[in-house]
């Protein structure tokens, strides 16, 4: 079982280089000045919400997915990783900007995960 999750993280990770450079290292749209928290629905591997709280370190990073296997084990204090599922809020709900969901589910599901976490 942990060959897969290994498969899965490396997949992951290559698909977070992918993006970045894509979006030409861009890790928000549109571009902001100053981060406080950060919600990272559905973190998986954890490399954008790392690579987030990495670039500033006075900046939250609230991680939440449903399997905790994936987790890196060496996290900035910054990353607070949560097993949960996505569709219900966080044990601590500072104010965030609008949550990172870009590698979850289609469309129609971003929007209820979004709705039910504005609530």
């Amino acid at each position: 079982m942990g060959e897969t999750f290994s498969e899965e993280t490396d997949r992951l990770e290559s698909q977070h280089q992918v993006l970045n450079i894509v979006f030409d290292g861009r890790l928000f749209f549109p571009p902001v000045q100053r981060v406080r928290s950060v919600l990272d629905c559905g973190y998986g591997a954890a490399s954008w919400g790392v690579e987030v709280a990495e670039t500033d370190s006075s900046c939250t990073v609230i991680g939440v997915d449903i399997s905790p296997h994936m987790k890196p084990d060496d996290l900035p204090e910054n990353f607070i990783p949560q097993v949960r599922y996505c569709k219900t809020k966080p044990d601590s709900v500072p104010s965030f900007l609008p949550p990172s969901i870009r590698q979850i589910s289609p469309k129609e599901e971003q929007k209820l995960i979004l709705d039910r976490l504005a609530r």
